[in-house]
């Protein structure tokens, strides 16, 4: 595949996943006739159908993408293909890795906030992700999140991670979370352990991962935000 036609297929994936992530979040909200439903239903089925035919092994990536970036297209917390993905915007304060979201009805817990899992699933990607920023890979092995305040649905929100100590393999990351009007004060904190497993034990995880071409890739992957 050539550089042009991965760019091709990555705007046709993310057309598509902006398409399905719009149809999901409608689909909650929707209180209309149960018959508007029910044609909804066909045509997701003609969906599955259109897109069942190809499918790929778990062991090959997909050719959109670039685990040496961090560029993973059906991430479920930053894969622009992914319907699950929320709308998660990444940047940087100094060693800060600083991420913006809105998040909607899709990621609901108690009514109006958002769902405590979601909370901690996102704070799993930045976490790592400030892990990765600084050269440093692994597996998570330990989160922790301290909930002091419910955090609301449909108001933008800030998370931070930064990293705090590095031990051999291990790399301790700490971060918050709050109201981006209000950064200081902090609803959630949070903490991970990432641990960069031996050689053996990235052979029997990902021994047989090959990319679009068939090629074998290293598990290792850097930041998505490297290069801002």
């Amino acid at each position: 595949m050539t550089d042009s036609d991965r760019e091709t297929r990555r705007a046709a994936v993310t057309a598509l996943g902006d398409a399905m992530r719009r149809a999901s979040a409608a689909l909650i909200t929707e209180e209309g006739p149960t018959e508007l439903l029910d044609e909804a239903t066909a045509l997701a089925d003609r969906i599955t159908e259109l897109l069942s035919g190809n499918p790929r092994p778990l062991s090959r990536l997909p050719a959109t993408d670039e685990l040496s970036m961090g560029v993973r297209y059906f991430s479920p917390v930053t894969g622009l293909g992914s319907p699950l993905a929320p709308p998660l915007s990444f940047g940087r304060d100094g060693d800060d890795v600083v991420v913006r979201a809105t998040f909607d009805a899709r990621y609901e817990g108690p009514p109006g906030h958002i769902h405590g899992g979601i909370t901690a699933m996102v704070f799993d990607e930045i976490l790592g992700q400030a892990a990765n920023n600084t050269g440093r890979w692994g597996m998570t092995v330990a989160l922790h999140a301290d909930y002091r305040r419910a955090l609301p649905l449909g108001v933008e929100l800030e998370f931070r991670s930064r990293v705090v100590e590095i031990s051999g393999r291990k790399t301790r990351v700490e971060g918050t979370a709050a109201l981006a009007a209000t950064p200081d004060v902090v609803h959630v904190n949070a903490y991970a352990v990432f641990v960069e497993p031996r050689e053996d034990a990235q052979q029997r995880y990902f021994g047989d991962l090959t990319d679009a071409t068939g090629a074998s890739v290293p598990a290792r992957h850097g930041s998505l935000i490297a290069g801002l």
